[in-house]
């Protein structure tokens, strides 16, 4: 592998060191956890070398110098968390894959040992760094340019395949990130429940934090796209999902709790003054309620560009209009499934959770927290007991708790797998194989066709789908070559599969080779003027004829007919 392909046009100037773009110092080492592409952080540069071209050979022209090429040893910091290996690699847009042939790397533990090349060629530079993931090249490739090219790799981190083929739990991204920070470990509530909720329902994250922030910032951001409440309470952190419906999948069993904590009554409540509402409701109306839910996440499939996933309501719409609520980024997503299963998740608690009830309870239920279930009585709400989710709880000015929770309608926190579709977008891969051509055909061209009267037609294509076009290049002695043409796709060429037919009007069949194209049928005055005009014969001689209608008779098959023969005189 190339760092980058040589840039065309020639270049006399030569320069004495390599144009450094990503190296920085005192920015965060990344840290990242599952399946996910990132970008280095250079540490250094050797060796750096400037290769004088010449012209002559193959290449033609008069001699001298033409241009230099140039190459460096460079080597880059990754990650500050162990990774099982690379499997892309990416400099500029030319792709590889398991590039371990190329660059040279280290998994980033604390027993590691410093790059064998800068050990044999480099001493003084020949550190370990312990702890830190780095990749390098030798000798690498630069091209005409001096210009280090933007390097990406994906690489595989020891917590990838814990959630789904490649993501990681959600439960261990949030323990790695507390241990990190030395936060308590007596403090980290059980994350059972939680590992329980992401394995069954399938929702891996792979996120790459690579900026200063909190750790709680952190926290937050995988806790919302696993969709799991996280609050302190007990002394505790504790994780609770939102889901509401059991679901046994993975080899994960997620029960969620939904029986209720507490039947208040009427008896419960506290009031400031006589006469005063125990519960205080407040409802959103429908038209207000979010109807379509973007989420913007990382599509692995796509080469890690940036996606968008949609979930909207139809009948809402249909009734009051578009509502769209603010675009999401959960970067942690690479999954499309999984960023529209999260996208649905959220349009039904924004659709169906509208109502608020503030009240406030004795000091007797101080054990109640955030995410507890209870049920308000039946003289409170007019409509029967209805059970209400616990948001927020805090002290109250007259000794009492003041209480906020909302609606809890059951099934409005099922993850169902809805169906989707993903736009794959276009990635080309600049490594993939082209192919050979198909043996040329060359015939000579119809006097008055040409300029000189001395010209030879030449037929090719490829063999290969990918294949695209080539250069031809000539010699007059055999040795040294000039390009005299560029072929921007193939040549519809092949064989008769029957002979030409005598009679006025006839017909020919024919068996494309490679990758030439499809023959398009014309008309009758089209053929007339040879707008359709074929050749056919051997290295003997041949005849010029055109055709009307060509009619497909299977893979790369024709059937030519209403034949004009012996054009140009043939």
């Amino acid at each position: 592998m190339s760092f980058l392909f040589s840039s065309s046009g020639s270049q006399v100037q030569r320069f004495s060191g390599m144009n450094v773009q990503t190296s920085v110092r005192g920015i965060a080492i990344a840290r990242a956890w599952g399946k996910l592409r990132v970008t280095g952080n250079l540490i250094g540069y050797w060796d750096f070398t400037a290769s004088e071209q010449s012209a002559g050979g193959k290449g033609g022209g008069m001699g001298g110098a033409t241009g230099y090429s140039y190459s460096v040893s460079v080597q880059f910091g990754l990650l500050d968390n162990p990774i099982s290996s690379i499997t892309y690699a990416w400099a500029g847009k030319e792709q590889t894959a398991n590039p371990a042939s190329a660059f040279e790397w280290s998994p980033g533990t604390l027993a590691q040992s410093a790059w064998g090349y800068l050990t044999t060629n480099h001493a003084a530079d020949a550190l370990a760094y312990p702890g830190l993931a780095w990749v390098a090249r030798a000798h690498g490739n630069l091209g005409s340019s001096p210009n280090l090219p933007n390097l990406s790799f994906e690489v595989v981190t020891g917590s990838a395949g814990t959630c789904g083929a490649y993501d990681a739990s959600a439960y261990l991204i949030c323990q790695d990130i507390l241990n990190a920070v030395a936060f308590p470990a007596a403090r980290i509530g059980s994350t059972y429940v939680m590992s329980q909720w992401v394995g069954a329902y399938g929702i891996g994250l792979s996120p790459l934090m690579d900026s200063q922030q909190p750790a709680a910032r952190q926290i937050e951001s995988v806790t919302d796209a696993a969709h799991v409440a996280v609050f302190f309470s007990e002394g505790v952190l504790k994780w609770v999902p939102w889901g509401d419906t059991a679901k046994t999948a993975n080899g994960c069993i997620f029960t969620p709790s939904v029986a209720p904590v507490y039947d208040l009554t009427d008896d419960d409540f506290i009031v400031s003054r006589p006469g005063e509402d125990p519960v205080k409701v407040t409802r959103k109306s429908p038209a207000d309620a979010y109807n379509k839910v973007t989420i913007e996440y990382v599509d692995r499939e796509n080469q890690y560009n940036v996606a968008t996933a949609e979930a909207s309501d139809l009948r809402s719409i249909e009734l009051y209009g578009p509502r769209p609520a603010p675009v999401m980024k959960m970067h942690a997503i690479n999954d499309s499934a999984v960023a529209n299963l999260v996208a649905y998740l959220l349009l039904q608690r924004y659709l169906y959770v509208r109502k608020t009830h503030k009240f406030k309870l004795g000091w007797r239920y101080s054990r109640l927290e955030a995410m507890d279930l209870v049920t308000l009585p039946e003289t409170v709400t007019g409509a029967g007991r209805i059970p209400v989710l616990i948001k927020k709880t805090s002290d109250s000015e007259l000794g009492a708790i003041d209480i906020e929770a909302d609606d809890w309608p059951l099934g409005v926190a099922t993850a169902s797998q809805y169906p989707h579709e993903r736009g794959s977008g276009f990635s080309h891969d600049y490594n993939a194989e082209p192919g050979s051509v198909t043996p040329p055909v060359f015939l000579e061209a119809p006097v008055s066709l040409t300029v000189t009267g001395l010209e030879v037609y030449a037929a090719v294509s490829g063999q290969d789908p990918l294949w695209g076009g080539c250069r031809a290049w000539a010699s007059l002695d055999g040795d040294s070559y000039r390009e005299v043409g560029i072929f921007k796709g193939g040549t519809k060429y092949g064989t008769l599969t029957a002979g030409l037919s005598a009679a006025p009007g006839g017909s020919a069949a024919v068996q494309l080779l490679g990758q030439g194209g499809q023959m398009y049928s014309g008309s009758a005055d089209d053929a007339q003027a040879l707008q359709t005009l074929c050749w056919v014969g051997d290295e003997t001689g041949g005849e010029y004829f055109a055709y009307t209608d060509a009619a497909l008779t299977g893979t790369n098959a024709y059937t030519l007919t209403n034949l004009v023969r012996g054009a140009y005189g043939t």
